[in-house]
């Protein structure tokens, strides 16, 4: 399906985060799926690829903190997830603080929350973007991005050759994540 598909955005849906494989604790995909995926990605070359999950309990938005090889730009993870429940009171003190992720690109949203996504063709492809919201029960607007198309195209770009070997990592050396927690603390 990947192969054939002419869109200008192709929307990965999973009930569970794929990125954050680096936390100490997290529902996350097993390494061979995620694997799988991303050789998947590499191989079809496809522009446009975002990532939609759920099943957390809070809201965020996550990107690769590299450039994948053959994918050629960073994957985005838009998480929303508590229509209808969410993570009790601090939670998002913990995973923003105690459960670190170096996919975060946003902060958590811990709040009965969804997203929206708004989509501007532009006049040409190139002028796409899509505009995420996530929208609490009051109607907030909580976070709001926009993603272009140009920011999902791979220009030639070869990546970072390390990229899928970090992304890779299920946990991380002691030394990064005292590295992420001093640099919190300042």
């Amino acid at each position: 399906v990947l192969t054939k598909a002419n869109e200008t955005l192709i929307l990965i849906a999973s009930g569970t985060q794929i990125l954050p494989f680096d936390r100490l604790f997290s529902e996350a995909w097993l390494p061979e799926g995620r694997t799988r995926l991303f050789n998947l990605l590499r191989k079809v070359k496809k522009n446009g690829v975002l990532l939609l999950t759920g099943d957390i309990h809070n809201a965020q938005i996550l990107r690769t903190p590299c450039v994948i090889p053959e994918i050629g730009y960073p994957l985005y993870e838009i998480t929303s997830s508590g229509l209808g429940h969410y993570c009790k009171p601090n939670c998002d003190l913990i995973i923003d603080h105690i459960l670190p992720s170096y996919y975060k690109y946003t902060p958590t949203i811990n709040y009965y929350n969804y997203a929206q996504l708004d989509f501007d063709w532009g006049k040409r492809k190139e002028d796409s973007k899509v505009t995420i919201k996530m929208i609490d029960i009051d109607d907030r607007v909580r976070i709001n991005i926009d993603i272009t198309y140009d920011e999902l195209t791979n220009k030639n770009n070869k990546g970072d050759e390390k990229c899928i070997d970090n992304i890779s990592r299920r946990f991380r050396p002691i030394k990064e994540y005292l590295t992420f927690y001093l640099n919190k603390c300042t």
